[in-house]
């Protein structure tokens, strides 16, 4: 019997800093998170990300590397074992 991984929320800033299309670099961000059918909400400036952590875990990792090849960039990334989890536990 497989056990569920514990739960966490994340809060994802992409911001590319040597990029040839800026926009683009981060529209394939939103991408890669939208196809990782983790439950997401893209915001102004971040995206909040809630769900396994070894699946977020996962799609950070893909993120970074899939992006390394295309550009520079930086990666604000806040993780939480707390915040969200009751409302989690809720639903």
């Amino acid at each position: 019997m497989r056990t569920m991984d514990k739960k966490m929320i994340c809060q994802v800033a992409f911001a590319p800093i040597e990029s040839v299309d800026y926009l683009a670099d981060i529209k394939h961000v939103i991408k890669l998170i939208a196809n990782s059918n983790i439950d997401h909400q893209v915001g102004t400036l971040s995206t909040m990300i809630s769900g396994e952590k070894s699946k977020i875990f996962a799609l950070l990792e893909d993120i970074y590397s899939v992006m390394d090849s295309r550009c520079g960039f930086t990666m604000d990334v806040k993780i939480s074992n707390l915040c969200g989890q009751k409302q989690q536990d809720e639903s």
